[in-house]
């Protein structure tokens, strides 16, 4: 049997109260269970023996991925991979308080198993190539996609009363290739209140699904939100 070597690539979040938040700096993923399967024998066959992916996940106050989009891989048959890999992912907790965004990406090999964690900056560092292979990028910036995203339902925050004047906040998501907003995080503003009443009101939007070079995309998107001055 042919086990896989596994690296793993991952950037922390900050431990504020918020429901995503991101810090300035990076701290290390310590997992402490993981699947490992089988390097699919298909590919050996091939002469295929490593193989890459990336993918985007939630990782929950109890060290579970509560989420995650696979947003790249060097070959279809590595996306169920890294997904079991995921569903059976246990790390120690970043923040037992709230869920936080981190960016994985999986080295596949047929021999041994190693885990290693580099820390990572940005979900940007995804969009830039992988080194030495032409992978399947499903993740795209809004300018790539076919069309402009258009959006089938929104739905306004449930604003909080403002303290002293205007206060703004971005936050920034992914769109799926449904159409589903997913992981949204905090990309800019210090208001706590105002960026959890704005993710989750954008976690229950939907947009048209997208599309680049008329395949399904996953896009990363940023949307303002604005609290009035009372």
């Amino acid at each position: 049997m042919k086990t896989l070597a596994l690296a793993l690539t991952a950037l922390a979040v900050s431990s504020t109260p918020m429901i995503y938040a991101r810090s300035e700096s990076p701290a290390r993923l310590e997992v402490i269970h993981m699947a490992n399967p089988e390097f699919p024998s298909e590919l050996t066959r091939r002469g295929i023996f490593d193989g890459e992916a990336s993918a985007v996940i939630s990782l929950g106050p109890d060290g579970r991925a509560a989420d995650w989009l696979i947003v790249a891989y060097s070959h279809p048959a590595f996306e169920p991979l890294a997904a079991e890999i995921l569903r059976s992912l246990e790390c120690k907790p970043l923040n037992p308080e709230a869920p936080v965004r981190a960016n994985i990406h999986f080295q596949f090999q047929t021999r041994g198993v190693i885990v290693s964690h580099t820390a990572s900056e940005t979900v940007d560092r995804l969009l830039t190539p992988f080194t030495g292979i032409r992978p399947v990028r499903k993740l795209s910036k809004p300018s790539q996609l076919d069309q402009p995203l258009v959006p089938r339902r929104t739905v306004p925050p449930n604003y909080p009363q403002a303290a002293l004047g205007e206060e703004r906040v971005t936050i920034e998501f992914l769109i799926d290739e449904s159409g589903r907003v997913r992981i949204p995080v905090l990309h800019k503003g210090a208001n706590v209140s105002l960026a959890n009443a704005a993710a989750d009101a954008l976690i229950q939007w939907e947009f048209e699904p997208p599309t680049r070079q008329g395949r399904p995309a996953i896009v990363i998107a940023r949307q303002e939100f604005v609290l009035p001055a009372p």
